[in-house]
């Protein structure tokens, strides 16, 4: 797991004393009923509404325990299994693994192993051993929170829950035109890249558990399960893990994957921390209740599998990060991106549903773009479209709101609030899908219009062969693409086509 932390020293007497007393608080009020944080929340939830079946979800992780895993991988396996098959034996197992891997000197797993233990048994000593370690790293608020914990206090929370304020733009002289696609930054082998770990280094939805500071970047994900080869193209790869394998294929940047965010409720919402331990990234509940995340409480949750922009605010600032790279498909990471943004990070949305939400904030953010990478230097973005506000453009919609269709609306989302923004006019027409599989209304559609331009979502195979087609029709034909570039067929066209396609930009420039 994570290099670079010191050893376990001598603790100092003030903590030891601090410590010891809450330990022996502790030892007489051990809950008897394992994971009592998490009872009520449903594990299976996630697995179903993706369209697998828990069965065999439950032998996917049968069969993983009996490969060869480090202790923190076989722990979190069997905390897998035991909350999804409901077996404590499992959870019993997990408790046993979770000790072993507590045994590693680097103090920050350390610490997360303690707080694992201290969160399924409920143990006061527990989180008191993970104070000490989170007061040897420095860690005042991680400490305090454990500290309160440990003496059977109700942790002091801070929050600070506002949402991104629009922004109303007055353009000087009435634009005929707009340029997308003209932002860009510049990677090189200096530069430090703090990256989530759900679909880079881990994906517990498909059974792949390493440790999360895996090196080993993964590529497929839980679409290996289920999707036909001809659309899996692993060639090619999904999501984060794949581009950020790409792009360490050209720049020899140091990858920092961020593990063990608290998140806590406030209301009805989660929120996570910034590097002050102040909740203010709002996290959507589906984030949340994976069956790898530990319930310290029932409203205080630390998580191994972060998955978004929201989620690795903290350690992007405290490892002194350069790079965020995460997507940025809700609120509150769109919220966290431009937090990052105005700290002097520079910041990549992987994927992009919300980032129409930067628009007027004039921040360099890119979002989901296409980057060329070699010999220590990656380009991401720089791909200038100019659209006349007379062209008509073909704009993609979405009604249907089920599992991961609901991303086709991305394009409208953004020309609708740009629109507000600027106080433009475009001249559009919206192209309404009720399902996937429906990509040739958007192509059709700009054929019975003689448009030269349509804003799309390049998922599936489907996706990319109606709209390659168009493409190849005439080589005015101009595409902005969004939600696209983390999927292989978006991937694909955007790079057999880079004169005719661009991606959805925060940052347009008018004429």
């Amino acid at each position: 797991m994570r290099k670079g932390f010191p050893r376990e020293a001598q603790m100092n007497m003030k903590i030891r004393s601090i410590l010891f007393l809450a330990a022996v608080l502790a030892l007489s009020s051990c809950s008897n009923s394992l994971d009592e944080n998490a009872d009520g929340i449903n594990f299976t939830y996630i697995i179903k509404i993706a369209g697998f079946n828990v069965e065999n979800h439950a032998k996917l992780y049968s069969d993983l325990l009996n490969e060869k895993l480090t202790p923190f991988e076989r722990a979190d396996a069997n905390l897998v299994l035991g909350r999804i098959t409901k077996n404590e034996n499992n959870m019993i197992y997990a408790l046993d693994f979770y000790h072993r891997a507590s045994e590693t000197e680097y103090l920050y797993d350390k610490a997360l192993s303690y707080e694992s233990i201290a969160s399924i048994k409920k143990s006061k000593y527990y989180y008191a051993r993970a104070a000490y370690v989170w007061k040897k790293l420095g860690k005042q608020k991680r400490y305090k929170i454990n500290l309160d914990l440990a003496l059977g206090k109700e942790p002091e929370l801070e929050f600070e829950t506002s949402g991104l304020e629009p922004i109303k733009i007055y353009l000087l002289k009435a634009p005929s035109a707009i340029i997308l696609g003209n932002s860009s930054m510049v990677l090189t082998n200096d530069d430090i890249v703090v990256s989530q770990v759900d679909r880079v280094s881990r994906d517990w939805l498909s059974g792949q558990i390493q440790d999360p500071n895996s090196n080993n970047l993964l590529t497929t994900f839980s679409e290996r399960l289920n999707y036909p080869e001809y659309e899996l193209r692993p060639d090619i790869g999904w999501h984060e893990g794949a581009r950020l394998r790409e792009l360490k294929e050209g720049v020899n940047f140091n990858h920092i994957k961020a593990y063990g965010t608290l998140v806590a409720k406030n209301g009805d919402k989660w929120y996570a921390e910034n590097e002050d331990g102040v909740f203010m990234f709002e996290v959507p509940e589906d984030k949340i209740f994976y069956p790898t995340t530990r319930f310290l409480t029932e409203n205080l949750a630390m998580i191994i599998d972060t998955h978004g922009m929201n989620m690795i605010v903290r350690e992007t600032i405290e490892n002194n990060a350069t790079v965020a790279y995460a997507d940025c498909d809700y609120p509150g990471k769109v919220k966290a991106a431009l937090y990052l943004h105005n700290k002097g990070i520079k910041v990549v949305c992987s994927v992009d549903r919300f980032t129409h939400l930067l628009l007027g904030y004039d921040t360099g953010i890119t979002g989901s773009a296409p980057f060329s990478a070699s010999n220590g230097v990656a380009v991401i973005g720089n791909r200038p479209v100019k659209i006349g506000l007379k062209d008509k453009i073909i704009i993609e919609n979405v009604t249907n709101t089920a599992y991961s269709i609901q991303y086709y609306d991305t394009a409208t989302k953004y020309f609708r609030y740009l629109e507000n923004v600027y106080g433009i006019k475009l001249n559009a027409e919206y192209v309404i899908l009720d399902s996937f599989g429906q990509t040739k209304r958007v192509a059709d559609a700009a054929r019975k219009s003689n448009a030269n331009f349509i804003a799309a979502r390049v998922f599936s195979y489907d996706d990319y062969l109606y709209l390659k087609a168009w493409l190849s029709e005439n080589k005015n034909h101009k595409l902005i693409l969004f939600h696209t570039f983390s999927y292989p067929y978006g991937y694909k066209i955007l790079t057999e086509f880079p004169n005719q396609t661009t991606f959805d930009d925060p940052n347009p420039i008018f004429e």
